[in-house]
Order: structure tokens, then C-alpha cells, then sequence
């Protein structure tokens, strides 16, 4: 089994790029291990407690929290990304039988986990589509969505780092064909994956 995985910045498209290959291959989404990893924990209870409400995490309060404050956000990562990668592990063991597994990580670069995967496949587009698109769809205001984008690793730093790039600039079939051909490319030519 190669495994590999999928990053971009928020908006990028790599959701809609794992939910392509999800129709072929296994797919794991890191934003959804740890959706569900952290309702759970009772350390995260403990270190954000003005984050809950009712005994409940308000995401909200906690995205606002973390997206302004470098020390809140790297304490919640310190806490979250061991969960998450031993989850990823685990996951992966059941299919360790599949020629190729894919797993969606936001902050691969940044938390330093290109050395777990194979091969790293980044989904990039122009920064005024990726601000359009947080305003339009996850109606995010410009203040807040640039916040985001400068909380994560500049896209030339993420460019440099990845084995693979598709470009997210056009419409839903250029996306489609450029996931294709990658695909393509692992299906018929593994040696460019890192053994």
C-alpha cells in the first residue's frame, strides 16, 4: 500500500478533490477524525473550558479562539495531532491490502507529517478565488478568511514541499481531469512515489 496524502489551504478544493478519489480509492479526512476525536476529549474539556457551553463545545467560540491566539492554537494541536495520526494508522491498517490510500491533512507541511506518506498531492488556486470562496460558501468575513490564510504556511513554502500540484483556478471538469491524470500517473508509473 503507498499512501498519500492530500493538503492545500482552506478553500483550495482538497475536500472536493478527496471526495473524487473516494469513488476508486479509500479516503480518510483529518477534519473529520478530529471532528469527532474532539467532542470526546476530556483533556481538550479541561484546557478550553471557555469554550463550552452547557458542557457542549461551541466550535465557534474555539475556531475564533484559535485562529487569534498562536499559543492557544499550537496547545490544541499539541493535544489533537498524536489523536488524529494514530487514528490515521489505525485506519490504514485495515487496508493495508489496497494498492494506494489517500488521507485529506489541512496542515501536512505545517505540522511536519509529509514524513508519514508516500507522496503529497497539493490543491492550489489564486488567493482572490480561495477569499471569494470563503465569503460565498462558508460566509466567512474578509477579515477572518485572510486570518486563516495567513495562520498556514505561505503557498510558495507548500509548493516547494509537494511531489504533486493541481491547479483549482477553473471549473469543476478542469479539476476533475487534472485528478485523472495524477491518478493516471500513480496507476501506471509508482516510481515516482518515495519507497
Amino acid at each position: 500500500m503507498k499512501t498519500v496524502a492530500i493538503t492545500g489551504s482552506i478553500g483550495s478544493g482538497k475536500s472536493t478533490v478527496t471526495s473524487y478519489i473516494a469513488e476508486r480509492y479509500y479516503t480518510q479526512s483529518c477534519d473529520a477524525i478530529n471532528s469527532e476525536l474532539i467532542e470526546n476529549s476530556e483533556t481538550v474539556r479541561e484546557a478550553f473550558s471557555d469554550c463550552y457551553t452547557d458542557g457542549k463545545l461551541d466550535r465557534k467560540k474555539m475556531a475564533q479562539m484559535i485562529f487569534h491566539d498562536v499559543k492557544a492554537k499550537e496547545k490544541l494541536e499539541g493535544i489533537m495531532h498524536p489523536l488524529i495520526l494514530e487514528e490515521i494508522r489505525r485506519n490504514l491498517l485495515d487496508h493495508a491490502d489496497d494498492a494506494f490510500c489517500f488521507v485529506e491533512v489541512p496542515l501536512l507541511f505545517e505540522a511536519g507529517w509529509e514524513a508519514y506518506f508516500d507522496l503529497s498531492l497539493l490543491v492550489v488556486c489564486d488567493e482572490e478565488i480561495l477569499l471569494q470562496r470563503l465569503m460565498e460558501y462558508r460566509h466567512m468575513q474578509k477579515e477572518d478568511a485572510l486570518s486563516r490564510l495567513r495562520s498556514q504556511m505561505s503557498l510558495k513554502e507548500k509548493a516547494e514541499k509537494a511531489d504533486h500540484i493541481i491547479f483549482n483556478n477553473g471549473t469543476l471538469d478542469d479539476l476533475y481531469a487534472q485528478i485523472e491524470e495524477f491518478l493516471c500517473i500513480l496507476e501506471d508509473n509508482s516510481t515516482i512515489i518515495n519507497e
